[in-house]
């Protein structure tokens, strides 16, 4: 490359990188989704949001024993996150201003070996070998002493043997996309892993216990409890779902939120959508995306089944 060239792209290189560095506060990027909207709806945006730092532990107690976590806008009116962060499975509970109320619920099951051995009701395999004991026998051993006093128990069904392991374990997507996006079992797509942003309970101990659920038990949105080693009120929640309102039929857009909690106190909140934030081109977003983005979310699956048949059960006296 001729002198002069390497010179004037050198000059021009620092020109960007300073105008970069000196742009004014960062402004987080409305979802694509919301742009139009926007244009025509001042009510909606960043400005004024009453979300305060994360990183600060909050108290406030004010619906049904329910912790204030968060607080955000929609639809010009501000709304209240409320969650139970005594324990891991409690409900989601948002209020607006005028009293407007929005639950959902959250359940969770044990998704390793370690977690189900905490309530594990009868030892895995009956205590007999599986290889020689179970595999090898031509009859089926397992559902032989399950069913040798009549009808099985079924949390001895449940808990008879332990969990396979798969490194992909949902798959999340939304109607109009031609494709989904899989989930590891650490909440990592291609495109993101949470942990990274989640230093603060980066001390190797959230692992072993984990537990995986559906919101409201059958929603495609994904939820991952990873519980300390020792301590039962350390835990990590990431919650993953899709864009709902992306019109990308080829890629599937994901968030996230990813939250701290020990000891009954919400110790740090991240929010994320699809990538790590690059600043200062691309920030993180916030509770006034995320939880709108979460509204609607269950809207459009509740639109989507609303013509579900009633399941018949027969009469079993």
């Amino acid at each position: 490359m001729p002198r002069h060239s390497f010179i004037k792209s050198l000059v021009f290189s620092s020109f960007i990188l300073t105008s970069l560095a000196g742009r004014g506060p960062v402004k987080h990027p409305k979802p694509y989704h919301e742009v139009s909207q926007l244009s025509s709806d001042n009510s909606i945006g960043f400005a004024g949001s009453t979300t305060t730092d994360h990183l600060n532990p909050r108290q406030e107690k004010t619906v049904d024993g329910l912790t204030s976590i968060d607080t955000f806008t929609y639809k010009g009116e501000t709304w209240t996150a409320y969650e139970d962060i005594t324990r891991f499975d409690g409900q989601l509970v948002l209020v607006s201003a005028s009293g407007t109320r929005r639950e959902i619920k959250r359940y969770v099951e044990a998704s390793t070996d370690e977690s189900v051995s905490i309530n594990r009701t009868v030892d895995a395999y009956f205590g007999l070998d599986p290889a020689n004991d179970v595999n090898l026998k031509q009859n089926d051993v397992l559902a032989e002493r399950l069913l040798q006093d009549g009808e099985p128990i079924e949390e001895h069904v449940r808990d008879i043997i332990g969990l396979s392991f798969l490194p992909w374990d949902v798959y999340l997507g939304n109607v109009q996309a031609n494709d989904t996006m899989a989930l590891g079992w650490q909440s990592m797509t291609k495109n993101y892993a949470p942990w990274n942003d989640m230093l603060e309970a980066a001390d190797g101990t959230h692992s072993n216990y984990t537990f995986d659920g559906l919101l409201n038990g059958w929603m495609p949105a994904s939820r991952k409890i990873y519980r300390g080693l020792v301590d039962t009120t350390d835990w990590v929640d990431i919650t993953a779902f899709a864009d709902v309102d992306s019109p990308d039929p080829d890629i599937v857009h994901i968030w996230f939120s990813i939250k701290y909690v020990k000891g009954g106190v919400l110790r740090a909140q991240k929010y994320a959508l699809d990538y790590k934030q690059f600043l200062p081109l691309k920030a993180h977003p916030t509770a006034d995306d995320y939880y709108p983005a979460l509204m609607r979310f269950a809207d459009y699956w509740d639109s989507h089944v609303k013509d579900e048949i009633s399941l018949t059960l027969p009469d079993m006296s």
